[in-house]
């Protein structure tokens, strides 16, 4: 031994664990690959965080592997089966291995070991003692200036310096390949082809690229088609629940891995994540904060907890132009419903979500009449479409109250009408109508409006001239001069387009003369102009349909909107 050397070194440098090895080929990461080993060692501490199964050990080992020969020696340290933080510092020692001296504490054993020697110290799964990992990372990384450390944990061990690389998910080819190639160990005559290709990516899509979740899904071929794993997805606990037997336990079925992850929250965190199942796609911090705000959390709680989560890699950030929006895998969201479920809390937290976002529309339809008044308002519509169509799909079958089901499809036909959405505005705008029964007649008045206006754009003009008519008694004690005089232009347009020109010209006339004192550009009247032009054309009145048409391109200049005459 050199009297350089510290004790143990060249023991050391023997017994020093060999980097864990795998059964099956890590798929796809090339580009991960890449910029963790442009990382490691910039960094001095790098953590690789993501949610459970996301594959942060595998990247770490390729990692390692990749960057082996910038370093002297790396020591890999698996605490998955640790639990008891005490030990934490032997554990390390052994990976090391670096011998015990009497009356040296441990710590001490190690910092002598590594000293100023080129190591790179691999921590993986440090979840569950994130304190003790970081107060030993900063112990380490102080002492030891050429050491490097690459962790792997859910959430962030938050030590000075530190860098934390969220874990992607698969791209959608690599997560294809991960499936076939793990289905093909299944059941060797496995094939990849055309007739299972979709049902395949729809998978993948559904369990959000996650390398476990798509194995368990892919090792179910066995029993089960491709398309029949799709199908039976919605149940993705009962459905993912095989895996090899030398996996660790709570690597084995997705519900294992949801549970370690859930019984590492603080108990603000375990009550929140359930109640945030209940959007769907993606929400914003301020309607988390109204809808999950209730006994025994608070909005000052929402905010800390949402944080808290999605540095535990339980819910995903996502950064936008002008706004931070959250969501949730749907793997976790399965797991939050269930939770919500066994607490009894799951209608109660359903019904403030489809109350926040009824209200959300009804807030927001004024400005949507026509079209085109507020792009910015159909844009936020736009991203809230995913929770805006579960909650009006919700309130529609809740057969018990025809109420809120009645409001969303009254408040929801601009928007509809804007994505160019029929079919499914048809379908909901029906089943709130069975259900009218009861119902508040100025909200039977309006859904039926939207019934008629739904008619008319799928040029059902029969329904639509019916639905008018039967709308506008009860709208008639309503408050909303606009929607009537909408419904008044449009029973026009219905009437005018099945044929009855002379009906028609009364009722646009009728239009016109309701809303005769309104504004210039008053978007009913825009209407009631513009089909009585068209009128006035079948009629062979050539000088008032110029007349009453250019007065709308001349508005359309007037206000930028160069859409009034093309679609009204």
């Amino acid at each position: 031994m050199q009297p350089s050397e510290s004790p143990g070194t060249a023991a050391a440098a023997a017994a020093a664990p060999e980097l864990p090895v795998h059964l099956t080929r890590l798929v796809g990461r090339e580009r991960e690959l890449a910029d963790l080993a442009r990382l490691v060692g910039t960094p001095r501490l790098l953590t690789l965080t993501g949610a459970g199964g996301s594959g942060k050990t595998r990247l770490a080992r390729a990692t390692a592997e990749r960057v082996a020969s910038s370093f002297e020696r790396i020591a890999w340290v698996d605490l998955s089966l640790l639990d008891d933080a005490q030990f934490l510092v032997p554990q390390v020692a052994a990976a090391l291995g670096a011998s015990e001296r009497t009356g040296v504490a441990p710590l001490d054993v190690v910092l002598s070991d590594i000293g100023s020697a080129r190591l790179l110290l691999v921590l993986d799964n440090c979840e569950h003692m994130v304190d003790a990992c970081a107060d030993i990372a900063t112990s380490l990384l102080r002492a030891c200036p050429q050491l490097a450390i690459l962790a792997t944990s859910r959430e962030a061990l938050a030590v000075a310096g530190e860098t934390a690389w969220l874990v992607p998910p698969l791209a959608s080819s690599d997560a294809t390949q991960l499936f076939v190639e793990r289905a093909q160990m299944a059941l060797p005559s496995f094939t990849h082809s055309a007739s299972n290709d979709a049902a395949i990516a729809e998978i993948c899509r559904r369990l959000d690229g996650i390398p476990l979740a798509i194995e368990l899904a892919a090792a179910r071929v066995r029993v089960l088609s491709p398309d029949q794993i799709a199908r039976r997805l919605d149940d993705a606990f009962r459905l993912l629940t095989t895996g090899t037997r030398t996996a660790l336990p709570r690597h084995r079925t997705l519900r294992a891995t949801m549970e370690w992850s859930f019984g590492l929250l603080g108990a603000r965190e375990q009550r929140l994540l359930p109640r945030l199942a209940v959007f769907s796609g993606s929400f914003s911090l301020e309607a988390a904060e109204v809808v999950c705000a209730s006994d025994p959390l608070d909005a000052d709680d929402i905010l800390d907890g949402v944080s808290a989560l999605v540095d535990k890699s339980l819910v995903i950030m996502e950064a936008g132009d002008t706004a931070v929006r959250y969501r949730l895998l749907e793997t976790v969201r399965q797991y939050g419903l269930e939770r919500l479920t066994e607490r009894g809390e799951l209608d109660a937290m359903m019904e403030r979500h489809t109350r926040h976002f009824l209200d959300f529309v009804e807030r927001s339809e004024p400005s949507l009449i026509g079209g085109s008044n507020a792009p910015d308002v159909f844009a936020h519509l736009v991203i809230e479409h995913d929770n805006i169509r579960a909650a009006c799909a919700r309130a529609v079958a809740y057969a018990p109250c025809a109420e809120p089901g009645l409001r969303f499809v009254g408040a929801l036909f601009w928007f509809w009408y804007a994505l160019g959405q029929f079919r499914e505005a048809r379908q909901l705008t029906d089943r709130a109508l069975v259900q009218r029964d009861g119902g508040d007649a100025v909200h039977c008045g309006r859904a039926l409006v939207t019934s008629a206006l739904i008619a008319l754009a799928q040029g059902d003009y029969a329904l639509s001239t019916e639905h008018f008519e039967n709308a506008l008694p009860l709208l008639h004690d309503s408050s909303d001069d606009l929607t009537v005089g909408v419904a008044i232009a449009k029973l026009g347009a219905a009437q005018l387009l099945g044929g009855d020109v002379p009906r028609a010209i009364a009722t646009l006339d009728q239009a016109l003369e309701l809303r005769r004192d309104a504004s210039r550009n008053d978007i009913a009247r825009i209407f009631a102009r513009f089909w009585r032009s068209w009128a006035a054309v079948a009629q062979g009145d050539h000088a008032l349909a110029r007349e009453l048409a250019a007065t709308n391109v001349q508005l359309g200049r007037d206000y930028t909107l160069p859409t009034t005459l093309g679609h009204s």
